[in-house]
């Protein structure tokens, strides 16, 4: 008798996982289904299903996120067929500016604009999803807010929504997902003893790799202008990378040469930017390359040095770059 109970509670366990593990594939196939229907919401929903039932399934956040960015570019056609411009106002919302700039933007429940700053980028930083989304979206807005050129504002969601919009008028959203491609792993390292030592198994942790897919879409028209991807530890480069920075030149002196940033933004020693004759109509030649230096009046020039100095001579206007 003890053995039969224990093969039927043997047998009811087993039957209880293979109903889980089929329903967890249930969500999925739904959710694929719906999606080829064109139905992203019921789908996204399907896929939430299917990650809350297996967390550790991979590739689903980049699903959802597509389901979410269909969901935009569909609303982004209604809204601009439609004569309805209301505006959404989140409940909370803080600006921060760079170089010092704090323009608090909701103020006894009524939309406020602010007086814009010339020469300034207005983002919003949207919603993240996927593997440490908070710290993801935490880094990105730190790279902006300390760039001279962005005001940041935190904005309730990324416009999948009808009628988006945010209490600060911003020129561009960026929203993405962040998903882990390589799991944290230990190995470890057996030392043999010795004469004078015990023999010892020292661990060896890799690192987690974390990719950040980011979007930017103008707030204007919904388009998406850039969809790029980051690692998490070099997003201090979106800024420069999104909104590249603009130097003008007050100096070439044979191998070296002299920049003025006229744009705000960040850049770093080594990098490497282009020269260009820069005409009245506002077009440009090519004329050479440089590397930024230890300060503004230290960049080298690493191509074309004869053509650089023969019109900056000359009197042409130079501009750098990337």
């Amino acid at each position: 008798m003890k053995i039969a109970s224990k093969l039927s509670i043997l047998f009811v366990l087993l039957l209880s996982t293979t109903l889980a593990f089929a329903q967890c594939e249930t969500y999925l196939q739904k959710a694929e289904t719906l999606f080829a229907q064109k139905k992203y919401e019921d789908a996204k929903r399907q896929y939430s299903n299917y990650k809350e039932c297996k967390p550790n399934a991979t590739g689903i956040d980049t699903k959802i996120a597509e389901c979410e960015r269909l969901l935009k570019e569909n609303t982004n056609t209604q809204t601009n067929n439609s004569s309805d411009n209301r505006i959404y106002q989140p409940t909370s919302s803080r600006t921060y500016g760079g170089r010092g700039t704090d323009n608090p933007t909701v103020s006894n429940n009524e939309t406020q604009k602010p007086e814009r700053i010339p020469g300034k980028v207005y983002i919003g930083i949207g919603s993240f999803s996927g593997y440490k989304s908070d710290q993801a979206k935490n880094d990105i807005t730190s790279a902006f807010v300390g760039d001279g050129r962005f005001i940041v504002t935190q904005v309730q969601n990324s416009g999948y929504r009808n009628n988006q919009q945010t209490s600060l008028v911003v020129d561009y959203i960026i929203s993405g997902t962040s998903e882990c491609t390589q799991q944290a792993r230990t190995t470890y390292t057996n030392i043999p003893s010795t004469k004078y030592s015990r023999a010892m198994s020292i661990p060896n942790t890799t690192s987690e790799i974390v990719t950040v897919v980011i979007t930017l879409t103008n707030a204007g028209t919904g388009q998406i202008v850039v969809n790029s991807n980051y690692s998490l530890n070099s997003l201090n480069r979106i800024s420069g990378d999104i909104f590249p920075v603009k130097f003008t030149v007050n100096k070439v002196d044979d191998g070296k040469i002299g920049i003025v940033n006229i744009t705000g933004g960040t850049y770093y020693m080594g990098d490497e930017f282009n020269v260009y004759e820069e005409y009245g109509n506002g077009g440009k030649s090519f004329l050479g390359k440089l590397k930024i230096g230890k300060t503004n009046n230290d960049c080298k020039i690493s191509d074309g040095k004869k053509e650089i100095n023969n019109r900056f001579k000359a009197g042409a206007k130079l501009v750098v770059e990337k």
